[in-house]
């Protein structure tokens, strides 16, 4: 049950602490000016790794904030942001803002259960080409279009370090979604140093 004004309290405490390394924030009703002082704690931290905002109230207002100081940490690798009111201009500028920044190395993030759409997809595809450190990507439960399957897929075989990826319940075509896990299949295999065997030979 913790609102904005519960945050503005626990961002106080939180300031004073120098030792936590995972924050979970998960299943409340935070919005756009506690997201405001979480932006704030994430931008002073330099030992936060893992924040879970799953299933808050988070919108573009309140992503603006949270990329103003993701861009400018270094010590965040996973980001959940699943369950929120992220629409296609939210995500889209997030991609934006995380690809130009210089200090930022997430390696996990999950967009799932938004309202993520086309526009998104756009700037997601290059970010997870251009993006060394990106691992994990879950954007299930969205709106992504099969007019984008071609650039996901073009970004993927680029980048051999992403090893997982949920793109569930969109509106892509069956095939495309088997040649997207294909892709990301082969990478994982890669990395895990396992021959790989294209998964048609095997039917």
């Amino acid at each position: 049950m913790i609102d904005d004004d519960l945050m503005t309290i626990l961002t106080k405490g939180l300031m004073l602490n120098k030792t936590i390394t995972q924050l979970d924030l998960s299943h409340n009703k935070i919005g756009s000016s506690g997201a405001r002082k979480i932006a704030k704690y994430v931008l002073m931290s330099k030992i936060l790794t893992h924040l879970n905002l799953c299933d808050n109230q988070l919108n573009y207002e309140a992503s603006r904030f949270l990329c103003q100081a993701l861009r400018n940490n270094s010590s965040l690798i996973y980001l959940n942001l699943k369950l929120n009111r992220l629409d296609d201009k939210a995500g889209s500028k997030m991609c934006i803002d995380l690809l130009d920044s210089k200090t930022q190395k997430l390696q996990e993030i999950d967009f799932s259960a938004n309202l993520l759409g086309n526009l998104f997809c756009e700037h997601l595809a290059e970010y997870l080409k251009l993006n060394p450190d990106i691992r994990k990507i879950d954007v299930s439960c969205n709106f992504i279009e099969e007019s984008n399957a071609a650039m996901l897929k073009d970004s993927l075989e680029h980048n051999k370090n992403i090893i997982k990826i949920d793109i569930r319940n969109n509106l892509l075509n069956e095939d495309s979604v088997e040649e997207i896990n294909e892709i990301v299949m082969k990478n994982y295999l890669t990395f895990k140093k396992i021959p790989y065997r294209d998964i048609k030979e095997c039917k």
